[in-house]
């Protein structure tokens, strides 16, 4: 398991690399946008990268206690919705709702529900609704 998870973390590690180094030579060109917030604590977007199309990355960590990244792509500016349901359907948390701009997001979950209380261990669902795509992926919650 701990092999595993250095591995995740090393891929992440180079993905996040490769994503700054190209922000870094548009940054160097004049395009201005280094990293910047989106206006929230918890969302960043990451200047002039966009991609082709629209992607939800698998949380990190997973399992994860007491919190856990989830990563978003957009091809285009739109209103999104990212949110977590338990595994038999209901609603346990919004985490983003509003309008994006295109590029890669970032939204942390820290294991409550939307009145602040800690959810029990277990499976949950989160969905990123942008448009008329819709894009699932499982995670778990270990206490």
């Amino acid at each position: 398991m701990i092999r595993l998870q250095r591995f995740f973390m090393v891929i992440t590690t180079l993905v996040f690399c490769c994503l700054c180094v190209g922000n870094m030579a548009a940054f160097a060109q004049g395009s201005g946008n280094a990293l910047d917030f989106d206006g929230a604590d918890d969302h960043v977007f990451i200047g002039d990268i966009v991609q082709d199309n629209y992607s939800l990355s698998q949380n990190y960590p997973n399992p994860f206690n007491p919190t856990t990244e989830i990563s978003f792509g957009l091809p285009k500016a739109e209103a999104v919705k990212l949110s977590v349901y338990n595994t038999s359907g209901q609603l346990i948390r919004t985490l983003v709702n509003g309008f994006r701009s295109a590029g890669y997001h970032q939204a942390k979950w820290n294991g409550t529900d939307e009145s602040g209380s800690r959810v029990t261990s277990g499976m949950y669902v989160y969905v990123l609704q942008a448009g008329e795509v819709v894009l699932r992926s499982k995670m778990l919650l270990m206490k």
